[in-house]
């Protein structure tokens, strides 16, 4: 092991060392990283300038470890060379190392940021978010990290960054790291120079000039401070807003952080002192108004909060918020009306705002109004809706119920609080009880659709959903979930995401599913566009992320979309919905043992997802596992008995197991509970031709004509053809291509005798000689010895029983 290390070393590798160790990779015995290693997406290895770490794809984060020695407390100085051709990259150490679910990581890229993380147990946190760090010049970066018991300083370019305290880790190894971001295929990075001082005395010494000796610029501090708010690390943010308050004296601004700091860590008095101070600089600061108010009501001086807000400015008067503030302060002293009248006036103001509503009906019940205050409530309840805060929309019912239990609108409330909860059934036997009774509430028609959905029958979604948008033809979501229930119907909803968009063109929900739609449709500069800006707005959002990776497929091929998703893996593990659309692309390669693998992952990641176990069963009946795909349909009937999908997955099984009275079972029944179901159509006129049950397969074609109001699917159509080659006799006429069919019998034919002229549509005979057939019309030009005769000169005879089947039939009709 570590055969590349020829000098003998004192301690074990294991150990915790004192040590000082430096290397510039250009003496064989300096030598720790292996001088050749290569991974999934890197290589890494040692040259003249020193040890080099290329990564070779888009998102990835990877690092070489150096396996001589942990340490505990280190001083590490490190020189590191961006590759020239980089896009956007980072490069640093990973400290305390324990293995790939334990260690500090501490970035600088090469734009000028660094951060610095702890991974621990296996989970990632971000200890520092990105913030300004001093650009590399001529791609070097010169980085220092100091980690002394639970501290933590940073330098880069000998310019102090960063310190924080974490408790998290206490010792481990070192390793180069780099990132490559979204930019660029590749990236590189050169260690240049490494140094590494364990010596506790070296270690204190560093620590202490340049956490004290050392005056980090006081704008550094205040940058370090902003990140680590943002990054919800409220006590270091407060302690280096602190420091820096100590250099100089502080803007309006830092001392607004420091009270937006303390109020988050309860410090309530001291928020209110650093606001106070924040206004002397700034009286017309105005988010520091709004706190000061919000601060006054936290610490319940409720006179001096309406007293406050009525001497501000007019302008500042007429804020929702403010006007919120102003009747806590009126309700806490007791002015019931005056409370209600500022409540209503910041409701008025910020319409969309459901708590303002709220606290005008409490108000309005103390003054008797309660009338007025069912109202408010109902308005409430109606915009909770809206924005899913089913948790609030809960919070109203006790209040209603006593005020108006006989309120039919309550029932329907409850209905959204329990589909809130995810009682699907006992929330949708309320919206039926709403619905039978007549109501006209577009939520109610909207819930109970989307129950349909979430129980498979999309059929009787799209009913509801549609009435939902006639109820209210301009609420976005409804038109999204119509056309989203349309689209995975296999039907056209262009209308319908149209109506979306130019209802909520911003909508990342919305462009996400216009974009997956259009590029299906093959339309793909378009999806692309959609696409970007759906995952430009909603970048978390694994659902968007795996449309984008199907775009990729569609563009760059399926192997593409694979690493696109895979390049996702950091950022999303274990992501139920990326796994799906992995398995959906290995499905399309025909690799469907993996793909079965990891739509069983899905599925155990999301239990409750039926199309992730419907693609399962897919995928295992195609690949022959028609024992495992069986089970699948059994389990989906069990959640729903009456599903038409799961039903025809069945009647595939037992199709395939050869079992054709079952198979034809199962296609009635689906096309029984689902006319229109496309699957079972078309496999149910296939099952019937196979088994040459020709009548019933042609009979089932016509029912399929009857069923499917679009133009019908190229299978049936196909079948239909093949059905007509079994069933019925063709012939046409070698001049004006004159058609005839007839049904193909074996009876006999009598005895040709004709009186009087045939039709001239009917069919003349058949050459003996060039086998070519005339109409009457056509061969009455050509007559010798009183004989139809072909071009050729042959007589036409009538000796086909088809064809005097046929002349017979024309005669009857003339």
């Amino acid at each position: 092991m570590l055969s590349w290390l020829r000098k003998k070393r004192q301690h074990d590798y294991d150990d915790l060392v004192q040590e000082r160790w430096e290397t510039s990779f250009t003496r064989k015995d300096d030598r720790r990283f292996p001088p050749e290693e290569n991974g999934s997406g890197y290589s890494a290895g040692e040259e003249k300038q020193g040890y080099r770490l290329a990564l070779i794809k888009k998102q990835i984060f990877a690092w070489v470890e150096d396996p001589v020695y942990r340490y505990e407390d280190l001083m590490l100085e490190a020189d590191i060379r961006f590759g020239g051709d980089n896009a956007y990259s980072a490069a640093g150490f990973l400290f305390r190392y324990i293995e790939e679910g334990g260690y500090y990581s501490f970035l600088v890229s090469n734009r000028g940021h660094f951060r610095l993380d702890l991974v621990f147990n296996g989970k990632p946190r971000t200890l520092i978010p990105w913030t300004p760090a001093p650009e590399p010049e001529d791609n070097h970066i010169y980085l220092r990290l100091i980690a002394r018991d639970v501290g933590i300083v940073c330098t880069v370019n000998e310019q102090w960054v960063a310190e924080f305290e974490d408790e998290n880790l206490k010792g481990g190894r070192i390793a180069f790291a780099a990132q490559n971001y979204n930019e660029s295929d590749s990236a590189e990075f050169v260690l240049e120079r490494l140094r590494v001082d364990s010596i506790p005395v070296d270690v204190e010494a560093s620590w202490y000039r340049w956490n004290r000796a050392v005056k980090p610029d006081r704008s550094r501090r205040i940058q370090l401070a902003e990140s680590l708010y943002s990054g919800g690390s409220y006590p270091a943010a407060a302690v280096q807003l602190k420091k820096a308050f100590t250099q100089a004296d502080p803007s309006a601004e830092e001392y607004f952080l420091l009270a937006e700091c303390c109020m988050r860590l309860g410090l309530y008095d001291e928020a209110l002192a650093a606001v106070d101070n924040t206004l002397k600089i700034n009286p017309d600061y105005s988010d520091a108004v709004k706190e000061r108010g919000n601060l006054l009501y936290i610490l319940n001086h409720f006179l001096e909060l309406r007293d406050y807000i009525a001497t501000r400015p007019e302008g500042l008067r007429d804020d929702p918020m403010l006007l919120n503030l102003l009747g806590h302060g009126e309700f806490g002293v007791g002015n019931w009306t005056s409370a209600a009248d500022a409540y209503s006036a910041a409701a008025a103001a910020d319409p969309s705002m459901p708590l303002y509503l709220v606290n005008a009906a409490r108000a309005k019940e103390r003054c008797g109004m309660q009338n007025d205050a069912v109202l408010d409530y109902l308005q409430a309840a109606r915009l909770y809706f809206r924005q899913e805060a089913y948790y609030d929309l809960e919070g109203l019912l006790p209040a209603l119920k006593e005020l108006v239990p006989d309120n039919p609108e309550i029932r329907g409330l409850e209905g959204k609080v329990l589909f809130g909860r995810g009682d699907y059934p006992a929330a949708d036997k309320l919206f039926l009880e709403q619905l039978e009774a007549g109501s006209t509430d577009s939520s109610i028609c909207f819930l109970h659709g989307m129950v349909q959905i979430l129980t498979g029958r999309r059929d009787v979604a799209a009913e509801y959903l549609l009435r939902a948008t006639e109820l209210e033809p301009d609420y976005y979501l409804y038109w999204l979930r119509l056309a989203d229930n349309l689209h995975a119907m296999g039907l056209d909803a262009g209308d319908e995401i149209q109506t979306a968009l130019d209802l909520s063109p911003d909508d990342p929900w919305v462009l996400n599913l216009a974009g997956l739609m259009k590029a299906e449709e093959g339309e793909l500069s378009l999806s692309r566009e959609y696409l970007s800006q759906a995952v430009e707005k909603a970048p978390g959002e694994e659902e968007i992320q795996a449309n984008m990776a199907y775009l990729i497929s569609r563009e760059e091929g399926l192997e593409a979309g694979i690493a696109s998703i895979d390049a996702l893996g950091d950022t999303f593990p274990d992501s139920h919905i990326l796994l799906n659309q992995r398995a959906n692309f290995l499905v399309e390669l025909d690799r469907l043992e993996e793909a079965v693998m990891l739509y069983e992952k899905a599925a155990r990641l999301d239990p409750g997802n039926r199309d992730y176990r419907m693609n399962c069963a897919s995928a295992c009946l195609k690949g022959d596992m028609i024992s495992r795909a069986e089970e699948l349909y059994q389990e989906l009937l069990e959640d729903n008995p009456e599903d038409p999908a799961s039903i025809t997955g069945i009647g595939n099984c037992a199709w395939v197991k050869s079992e054709f009275v079952r198979a034809e079972t199962a296609y009635r029944e689906a096309l029984r509970l689902m006319p229109e179901a496309e699957d079972a159509r078309s496999n149910l006129v296939e099952l019937l031709y196979t088994m040459r049950r020709f009548r019933e397969a042609k009979k089932a074609v016509a029912e399929a004509v009857d069923a499917l109001s679009e133009e019908l699917p190229a299978r049936i159509v196909y079948l239909a053809e093949k059905i007509a080659e079994a069933t019925e006799d063709r012939f046409k006429c070698a001049g004006c291509g004159r058609t005839w069919t007839i049904e193909k019998s074996d009876d006999p034919v009598p005895p040709l005798r004709l009186h009087g002229e045939p039709p001239g549509d009917a069919p003349a005979g058949k050459c003996g000689e060039c086998g070519k057939i005339y109409c009457v019309s056509c061969a009455s030009s050509r007559v010798q010895d009183s004989r139809l005769v072909c071009e050729c000169g042959a007589p036409l005879k009538l000796n086909d029983a088809p064809l005097r089947r046929i002349l017979f039939r024309e005669i009857d009709r003339s």
